[in-house]
Order: structure tokens, then C-alpha cells, then sequence
């Protein structure tokens, strides 16, 4: 089973790594791009976005990226999902191993 473990995106050098995600074929017309993802947390800080990269356990290696809108304060405006809502990538090289739903787990 995979384990993973994350990691705050807190560097520029953690965004440039994370940037580098790729989605697998077929996928870009359900997830956007990870430079539209992050310009979209940029515009809704309402959102209460919070990113992470997803490493590995046993070798450290960066396979995906996980951001939650954390605890959105109520009154919650209606064209937001949550208080809590979750966006989540798997790289598409480490997909179909069991990262995506260790993510959730973590």
C-alpha cells in the first residue's frame, strides 16, 4: 500500500517542483492545470486555499499535489464549495498505485 506524507508548499522551490505535475491523457478536461489551479487560489483567498505537495514515504519522491479550502468562515458566500472542499493531483506517472487515495488518508 502507498504512504505518503505532506508537505507545506512554502518555497519557490517547492512551487517549481510542484508546477511540474503533469496530468495524465485525457485528464486536462476535468483538472486544470497546475498553474490554473494556483492563479485560481490566488484570486479566491475567500477560499481559505491550503497546498501541499505529496511525497512519498519511502523515498521522498514528489508524485502529486493536494489543496484543501480549510474551514471557510460562515456566513459562506454561494458560489463556494465547502467549508471544506479538496483539489487534488496525482502525477500522471504515479497514478493507478494507490497515492491518490493515500492523499485522502493523510
Amino acid at each position: 500500500m502507498a504512504r505518503v506524507w505532506l508537505r507545506d508548499i512554502t518555497t519557490s522551490g517547492d512551487r517549481a517542483a510542484v508546477l511540474g505535475l503533469r496530468r495524465g491523457p485525457g485528464q486536462d478536461q476535468y483538472l486544470n492545470s497546475m498553474e490554473e489551479i494556483f492563479a485560481e487560489a490566488a484570486e479566491e483567498q475567500r477560499a481559505m486555499p491550503h497546498p501541499w505537495a505529496v511525497h512519498e514515504v519511502g523515498t521522498g519522491t514528489l508524485v502529486g499535489f493536494a489543496m484543501i479550502s480549510d474551514n471557510i468562515p460562515q456566513p459562506m458566500d454561494e458560489d463556494l464549495v465547502g467549508p471544506y472542499y479538496l483539489w487534488k493531483l496525482i502525477d500522471h506517472q504515479y497514478q493507478g498505485r494507490g497515492y491518490g487515495a493515500a492523499t485522502l488518508d493523510a
